[in-house]
């Protein structure tokens, strides 16, 4: 009830880019915490994987704080944030975006290994839900099951069934020409189309999203084995969770007309919902969403969830930030109308300024 209520709720002036799509140009993710905990004896595994996430904390996806219990204050701060690493030592531990939880909720909870520092940064699932993402889908359903494959197809036909009807009666808002020029968009380029991803809830490689989305949705009563639905659009934005009841007709129809109706709250922290840790320098990409060749392999970016060998370590950590920060300038295209917006403006105040002084001085 509360989900549609905040639907409900949207309301004012609306831009007329589908939710969607300007969630996929402007609505940038929440980070995630990783602490890495230590007892003041490993500083070099610490380093480690500090140079390891460097790339994604670059790129917003996540803040490192290291936390050397040794040290007696450092101790007291990690229990007042209710974080209980358990040994061995030293741990990894991710908690939930502080925009969505004032208390740290922790999603991930290891030992600090090489494998789960990759699962941090990637999972099979979470790279599928990428991919989809940036081929041009309006919004992938994730479908976790429960075990009983009886009750677990029975979710995804209907799933299915309801998307697929939903597709071919839904039409997009009429786009205004002052915002499909901010968003360097054509009407035959945007399109409707969703996709149901499956996976299983004890799958080892997925712990940190399985936990991220039961822990984001404290009303499902985690006792009851059962499939359930968590609609995900954008950069990877967790609209809502949908029990094996909830999972109705008009439940899916209510989500599907917000991901595609016109963006009627542009600020993503008035609209229901929580990001999803999928680190992944999306500014790169979104030029080319429209087009996007879904039979490619995992997108390049994918290829730092390797890690580093030693000696490429200080290159990694040192090359990041440029590669980062050049791809967000020139694949925005808000950022980049906004630079020449303002670079004309100087020019202007720059002439205007000279014929001022020019007038002073014949006077």
């Amino acid at each position: 009830m509360g989900f549609l209520l905040c639907l409900s709720a949207a309301s004012g002036l609306a831009c007329s880019v589908p939710v969607f799509r300007y969630a996929l140009e402007m609505w940038h993710s929440d980070p995630y915490t990783v602490y890495l905990i230590h007892d003041g004896g490993t500083p070099q595994a610490v380093d480690g994987a500090e140079a390891f996430l460097a790339p994604y904390a670059k790129l917003n996806a996540l803040d490192t704080i290291r936390a050397d219990l040794s040290d007696p204050r450092v101790g007291s701060a990690i229990r007042k944030r209710k974080i209980s690493p358990t040994e061995p030592l030293p741990r990894l531990v991710v908690t939930l975006p502080r925009n969505y939880s004032r208390e740290p909720v922790v999603v991930f909870d290891a030992p600090l290994t090489t494998n789960n520092l990759r699962q941090v940064v990637d999972s099979p699932v979470r790279r599928e839900l990428v991919r989809r993402l940036l081929s041009g889908d309006s919004a992938v359903w994730l479908l976790m099951e429960s075990g009983d494959s009886q009750r677990d197809d029975a979710a995804e036909k209907r799933l299915r069934t309801e998307l697929g009807k939903l597709e071919k009666e839904i039409t997009l808002p009429e786009p205004e020409a002052e915002d499909m020029r901010k968003f360097d968009l054509s009407e035959d380029k945007l399109r409707i189309g969703f996709s149901v991803l499956r996976f299983a809830r004890n799958d080892a490689a997925e712990t940190l999203l399985v936990n991220s989305l039961l822990r984001a949705s404290p009303d499902l009563d985690l006792s009851l084995r059962q499939p359930i639905a968590f609609p995900v659009f954008g950069r990877g934005r967790l609209l809502a969770s949908f029990s094996e009841k909830e999972l109705t007709a008009d439940n899916i129809r209510n989500v599907t007309y917000f991901i595609t109706g016109s963006c009627s709250c542009e600020i993503k922290e008035s609209n229901p919902g929580m990001d999803l840790l999928l680190p992944v320098d999306w500014d790169r990409y979104i030029d080319n969403l429209i087009g996007f060749d879904a039979s490619l392999p995992p997108l390049a970016g994918y290829a730092r969830f390797v890690p580093p060998a030693p000696e490429e370590s200080a290159a990694c950590s040192t090359n990041a930030e440029p590669e980062a920060a050049g791809a967000a300038v020139e694949s925005n295209p808000l950022q980049r109308n906004l630079m020449i917006a303002g670079g004309a403006l100087l020019v202007v105040l720059g002439i205007f300024t000279g014929i001022i002084l020019h007038k002073k001085g014949l006077q």
